[in-house]
Order: structure tokens, then C-alpha cells, then sequence
């Protein structure tokens, strides 16, 4: 299994997955590159399927990485969607957790953050063909 932080965009949804160990520095080269792509629009909804993510960040490199996308990315101020594909619980407590680190320190934007446990029921909301949670 290759390991490695990556994205792709489909049908309008960034789909965000990390193979391995999350590090504080893959997921910023790999929100950089994202950003960068032209098919990238910062309104638009993003999935993270962590479920062939070994690691997580602890709570200092997740305020560290929300203000440094704060920096990199104007277009954090827009309202977006983020579907998270969670395998367990424990992960999605941590997601729930960096949602309230983000509220924390709002720069303007809004992010609704829904958890799910299949890529499709998470691309069907991010789509807004559903409202399931």
C-alpha cells in the first residue's frame, strides 16, 4: 500500500484520503497542491476518508494546521460542506473535535461536518442528494 497524503476532484467534490501516518507537513503540501488545481473552487465540498489513515494529529497540529490554512487559503472565509468516512467511532470523535477547534477561532467562514462510515453515502450528501448524517 502506497502511503502518502492525496486528493482528487470529482463531479465537483474534493475527495481528501491519507494512506498511513497523517503528518502535519503532507497535509500541507497536499491542501497547497489542492489549492492550486483549477478545477479547485473554495465553496466547494470536500470528503476526508480516513479509513486507510493510520495516525491522527493531536490537538497542537490541529490548531497549527487550521491557521495555517487560515494563511494559504483566502477562500477558508467561504461556507463549505466537509463529509468525513470514518471506520470507528474513536475517529469520529477526533473529527467532531477538530470542528470545534475550528469554531474556536472563526475567520469568517462556516464548515458543516457530517460523519459517515461509506464513501457513497458521504458523496451523495457533499452532492446535497440527501441529508442523511
Amino acid at each position: 500500500m502506497a502511503q502518502g497524503h492525496k486528493y482528487r476532484i470529482e463531479r465537483g467534490v474534493a475527495i481528501i484520503e491519507v494512506v498511513g501516518e497523517q503528518t502535519f507537513d503532507g497535509m500541507i503540501e497536499m491542501s497547497k497542491r489542492l489549492y492550486a488545481d483549477p478545477s479547485f473552487r473554495g465553496d466547494m465540498p470536500r470528503i476526508y476518508d480516513t479509513r486507510r489513515q493510520t495516525s491522527f494529529f493531536g490537538l497542537d497540529d490541529m490548531i497549527r494546521f487550521r491557521d495555517e490554512l487560515s494563511r494559504i487559503n483566502p477562500a477558508r472565509k467561504l461556507r463549505r460542506r466537509l463529509g468525513v468516512v470514518a471506520k470507528d467511532v474513536m475517529v469520529e470523535k477526533l473529527i467532531k473535535l477538530y470542528h470545534e477547534v475550528y469554531n474556536l477561532k472563526s475567520d469568517g467562514g462556516s464548515i458543516e461536518i457530517r460523519v459517515f462510515t461509506t464513501l457513497e453515502d458521504a458523496e451523495a450528501w457533499a452532492r446535497g442528494k440527501t441529508s442523511a448524517s
